[in-house]
């Protein structure tokens, strides 16, 4: 064989020989002491990787070059993984290889412009666009396979963070009992938080479809979880009875077989700090569409790289509500994708101080927010009391006694973590009587809505239905109508709606609407008010009252400065 010109020296130092040529010259290499020594003052030019890539970058034209000759083809052609495995029999290879690996894109180009001038191989041109596309996403630590997870991440930002981070792994164990199989497929565990993504089979394999409505009704008695370590030391939960939003079941979209269980770890644990580098979880279903039996899987959970992704920022900042409720920010606990605060209530007898805490970056503008009303069903307020709340958040009751202390764990994604936020109470709230009533026609509100103002609220009442149904053999009847509402300035909410008719029968009411904000800051409600007693005929007259509404005081001066940057 001659001896090698620029252009296969070129090829052999960027391997972009198909295998058997790469043997041949190879094999040259090895004997030629005029091609060694050539091969040397090439590797030599690029000793230095740092200074190499120091160098300029490629001009736009050398780059629409090299794109506009990638082929459509897949970089598979090429067959990399067998050049791979070709055993390199000089060092001088070894150490080109050991270049090309830290070389850029820009490097590859320009070499093989000044080698080739022009591209013409359809081989390289895939080579370079598989190169290039490596190259073009360095924020991807790996390339993640396919998770059972990906549609949950569609809607819950700290799953798809989860799976950013790799904290999801497949686990594919299996339990059978009573020839049905429950199978766990994947979980996903942070210094948080556990999901874990299981199905059941029944007796002729075939997943059971709407498990979630048919299967897991309550925990303890269809289903338990355990946490344990390596040892085996069984962590108790501390919020057994007071948990609020826990032990979810959600249901995947698209796919009814499968059910997501979630735990908050920091339910077994005091102090985040605590937590082993590894858990072990320990999860039974015990009954499935009736029948009784043990389906047990125990699988470990690897946190330690959530744990060093996770930093505990002290606070320890009070603020004394006007009820006397002492509220002690005691820590921020910084995670991927979210932000936890630990908030220590002592409270002031028989009472709990209503307020909403908020987020708010160096402009003013809130990121985040969080309200605690003591209104009942929160899925009432989703705005404007809240904002950017992860879905699992809990209350700890250290002392249940009129004077005891309870612990708010509340968790907000979206919030940047490379800069100082401020953490503040926005707003206190507090429930008066309200003596609001208002006598209406049915017959006239079908034809017109009758709107009414009392104490600065304006309430329209509009579109009166009667809904009969057969409940057990019996035909009952319901009423609903239609409730706009703008509230006056200071008042948050109204509730304790009631109705009697001309008859005196007497019906409760329950607002079913939403509330929402307008450009003043005033309250809007917008929604059906349903009327809940059996009608035994559709009244001709209704008195609605309202006693109760929720003042808002935004006159607070209280806040703390969260120093997240350092």
């Amino acid at each position: 064989m001659k001896c090698l010109d620029k252009g296969q020296i070129a090829l052999y130092l960027y391997d972009l020989l198909e295998p058997e040529e790469a043997e041949v010259i190879a094999a040259h290499l090895e004997d030629c002491r005029h091609c060694q020594r050539r091969l040397k003052q090439e590797l030599d030019a690029l000793e230095d990787p740092e200074e190499s890539l120091a160098t300029d970058e490629p001009s736009e034209a050398v780059i629409h070059d090299i794109m506009a000759n990638l082929p459509p083809y897949p970089i598979h052609i090429l067959k990399r993984s067998e050049r791979q495995k070709l055993q390199r029999k000089t060092n001088w290879k070894k150490r080109s290889l050991d270049i090309v690996k830290k070389a850029t894109i820009a490097v590859a180009g320009i070499a093989a412009v000044v080698y080739f001038g022009t591209l013409t191989s359809p081989s390289f041109a895939t080579y370079v666009h598989g190169l290039y596309a490596s190259t073009i996403k360095p924020q991807l630590k790996q390339t993640q396979e396919s998770s059972l997870f990906d549609t949950l991440a569609s809607t819950n930002l700290l799953i798809q963070r989860g799976l950013q981070e790799g904290y999801n792994k497949k686990v594919d164990l299996k339990a059978v009992d009573n020839g049905m199989t429950l199978e766990v497929k994947e979980v996903m565990a942070d210094s948080r938080d556990v999901r874990i993504l299981f199905t059941i089979k029944d007796q002729n394999g075939k997943p059971i479809e709407d498990l979630f409505s048919r299967v897991l009704q309550d925990e303890g008695t269809s289903y338990e979880l355990k946490i344990t370590d390596k040892d085996g030391k069984t962590y108790t939960n501390y919020d057994e009875e007071f948990q609020i939003g826990h032990n979810d079941l959600t249901q995947v979209k698209g796919q009814s077989e499968l059910i997501m269980l979630s735990r908050p770890i920091q339910t077994f644990f005091s102090d985040t700090s605590e937590i082993p580098d590894e858990l072990y979880i320990d999860l039974v279903i015990k009954d499935v569409e009736g029948i009784d039996g043990k389906w047990n899987v125990t699988f470990p959970i690897d946190i330690s790289k959530a744990k060093k992704d996770t930093k505990i920022v002290p606070i320890h900042k009070q603020y004394t509500a006007p009820n006397g409720e002492l509220i002690d920010l005691k820590q921020v606990m910084v995670t991927p994708g979210q932000i936890e605060f630990v908030i220590e209530n002592t409270l002031a007898e028989y009472t709990s101080q209503g307020l909403t805490y908020e987020i708010v970056d160096d402009t003013g503008a809130v990121l985040a927010k969080w309200s605690e009303m003591n209104r009942g069903n929160k899925e009432r307020y989703p705005q404007p009391y809240y904002k950017n709340v992860a879905r699992n958040y809990f209350v700890r009751v250290v002392d249940d006694t009129p004077t005891g202390k309870k612990v708010n764990f509340l968790t907000f994604h979206s919030l940047p973590t490379d800069k100082d936020l401020t953490f503040r109470v926005a707003a206190t709230y507090q429930t008066t009587s309200a003596d609001f009533e208002q006598k209406l026609s049915i017959d006239a509100m079908k034809n017109k809505p009758v709107t009414t103002e009392h104490d600065g609220n304006v309430f329209t009442f509009s579109n009166f239905t009667v809904k009969e149904e057969t409940i057990r053999n019996e035909k009952r009847m319901s009423a609903t109508m239609q409730l706009d509402a703008t509230l006056a300035p200071g008042v948050a909410d109204v509730d304790k709606f009631a109705a009697v008719d001309e008859n005196g029968n007497k019906y409760t009411g329950y607002f079913k609407g939403s509330l929402t904000r307008d450009a003043k800051g005033n309250i809007v409600l917008s929604g059906p008010l349903n009327l809940v007693k059996d009608l035994k005929a559709i009244p001709k007259e209704l008195t609605i009252s309202i006693k109760e509404q929720l003042k808002e005081n935004k006159d607070v001066d209280w806040s703390v400065t969260l120093p997240l940057k350092n």
